[in-house]
């Protein structure tokens, strides 16, 4: 679960997780620019391997392989045990109407598809945007 107020989130370990579910919520502008600031409460639901484009998973595949091998080859110092972690900003921007129906429904029938009963597919959930 994530939420903030503007358009942006922080993963804290730096990345999305393949098998979580994550529950977005944010405030999205409605005012228009230079104008006060008026934001809508939108919830996006999706799984973490769905959600990162091809683009950005390969970067963070380079970056993550970096940060673990320095804190492979990296030990103590004293009483110090340095460890590289990454705090990403990640924008909303791609959650769009579309994209969140996609999710919302990628996770919907991954759920149905294991052992536990599938939720009731509520579209409100989805597309409050």
């Amino acid at each position: 679960m994530k939420h903030t107020l503007t358009e942006t989130f922080y993963l804290n370990d730096g990345w999305f997780q393949e098998n979580v579910v994550y529950v977005i919520t944010w405030g999205r502008r409605t005012s228009a620019p230079r104008a006060r600031v008026v934001r809508e409460a939108v919830t996006f639901i999706g799984e973490g391997r769905t959600i990162p484009t091809e683009e950005e998973s390969a970067f963070m595949t380079e970056m993550l392989s970096m940060k673990n091998k320095y804190n492979e080859e990296h030990g103590r110092v004293g009483n110090l045990t340095p460890y590289v972690r990454f705090a990403n900003r990640y924008s909303c921007e791609r959650f769009t109407p579309a994209f969140a129906e996609t999710a919302y429904a990628a996770v919907v029938h991954s759920l149905s598809s294991s052992s536990s009963p599938a939720p009731a597919a509520t579209p409100a959930a989805a597309s409050s945007r």
